[in-house]
């Protein structure tokens, strides 16, 4: 009887490999690949639908698709953020998902980004784009903001090499103002050079040509493509403007 629970066992286990012999394992090593991404068009406010169109393939099986928002370029967690993930399937996607935008947004900059994955676990790259969100009434006014060298009729400042950059107008907010910053950018946002002012948030009123200082364009590896302007008041709302320049080292 023992021989026969032997054999038994012996011919179950040539049983087992045979069929794991027979069962191909795929190994799906291709990443899914998104093929449009795009937002509405912005800025929103308040009570408004920020619509996320996501499209994409894969050479097998979906799994899921996550999409973020979130305040860009900053570790505040005041601001609005939201993560949603839905189960897909198939080697096709075209989603579209709304975020209604709440009053409790802080007004700034945002980003969202799409990222789509397979049954195997592989991620598409994770992108992204940006939006701004306006809160008329409580976000700091920049008025009258100009450089010199002056801004173009197109808002683009002519930059040369060993210019001297100075700036003038005013940033204001009846809740008080907490960070001014003057930033010279790369096309990818590479910083150039930079000029960051804390205010503490008790000052209502500061002036550019009082209180900011004069940049010397002496760049030459790392050359500066626009402009950009950031008020923050003591609530976290930010306004920000954006000048194209076009530098001639």
């Amino acid at each position: 009887m023992y021989i026969s629970n032997v054999l038994q066992k012996a011919g179950f286990f040539f049983i087992l490999l045979f069929s794991f012999g027979c069962t191909k394992v795929v190994e799906d090593l291709e990443s899914p690949v998104l093929t449009g991404f795009s937002i509405t068009q912005q800025p929103l406010s308040p009570g408004e639908n920020l619509t996320v169109s996501v499209s994409a393939t894969d050479n097998e099986e979906f799994g899921q698709v996550r999409v973020r928002i979130r305040e860009a370029f900053s570790k505040s967690f005041g601001a609005w953020r939201v993560t949603r993930i839905e189960d897909i399937s198939g080697a096709t996607v075209n989603r579209n998902f709304a975020f209604a935008v709440p009053d409790s947004a802080l007004a700034g900059y945002y980003e969202v980004s799409a990222q789509v994955s397979d049954n195997r676990g592989n991620g598409s790259v994770d992108s992204s784009l940006f939006f701004t969100i306006l809160q008329e009434g409580v976000q700091p006014t920049i008025t009258n903001f100009q450089t010199s060298p002056a801004l173009g009729g197109d808002n683009s400042l002519n930059l040369n090499f060993n210019d001297t950059l100075t700036f003038s107008g005013t940033v204001s907010d009846t809740e008080g103002l907490s960070e001014v910053e003057i930033a010279l950018q790369t096309a990818t946002g590479s910083s150039v050079d930079n000029l960051n002012y804390a205010l503490g948030d008790t000052i209502q009123l500061w002036e550019f040509e009082q209180f900011a200082d004069t940049l010397i364009a002496n760049y030459k590896q790392n050359q500066p493509s626009k402009l950009l302007i950031k008020a923050t008041n003591s609530q976290g709302h930010l306004t920000r403007q954006v000048y194209p320049v076009n530098y001639t080292p």
